[in-house]
């Protein structure tokens, strides 16, 4: 899950909303977080962007998250999809993202991906937050199963193996 932490609000009722999911492996308090940030898009088969004004101006973002998203996607490693937070925050206009420690840079233009949005109202403006991501989980569910379905029999996504 990548977010910018000025959302992270929007975040937690998130999370509430797709407990079905069982999104876990968040980052927890006190660990290597940029360490774990990358260990985690580098093993997500599904990277959602919660896509803000907030997420577009963070550097981090930009050169950590971003770009290895892009790259995982355009490599058919993993699904990419934009959650946005704010529709007119230019998600729609290209970026240029330098990848961080590096001189190189890539274009990143999010609209090229599945983006889920609720008829183009900022998440802030719904009636209630809660309800705002109801829209979403039946469209990372359905995203989900198409996943597992191109998977041979036996292959589970990674944080459901079964254990033991």
């Amino acid at each position: 899950m990548s977010y910018a932490q000025r959302d992270i609000r929007h975040l937690d009722v998130f999370k509430q909303n797709l407990k079905v999911m069982q999104m876990n492996g968040l980052i927890k308090t006190g660990s290597e977080w940029d360490q774990d940030i990358r260990r985690e898009l580098d093993d997500a088969d599904i990277i959602v962007f919660m896509v803000s004004t907030n997420f577009l101006a963070s550097d981090y973002i930009r050169g950590v998250e971003m770009a290895r998203a892009i790259q995982r996607k355009e490599a058919s490693e993993a699904e990419l999809v934009t959650l946005l937070l704010e529709p007119d925050c230019g998600w729609k206009d290209p970026h240029q993202l330098k990848l961080r420690g590096t001189d190189q840079t890539i274009t990143c233009n999010l609209k090229k991906y599945q983006a889920i949005h609720p008829r183009n109202r900022k998440a802030a403006r719904w009636p209630t937050t809660a309800n705002a991501f109801n829209h979403v989980e039946p469209a990372l569910t359905k995203l989900r199963e198409t996943i597992l379905a191109r998977r041979p029999v036996g292959e589970f996504l990674p944080r459901h193996r079964p254990t033991g």
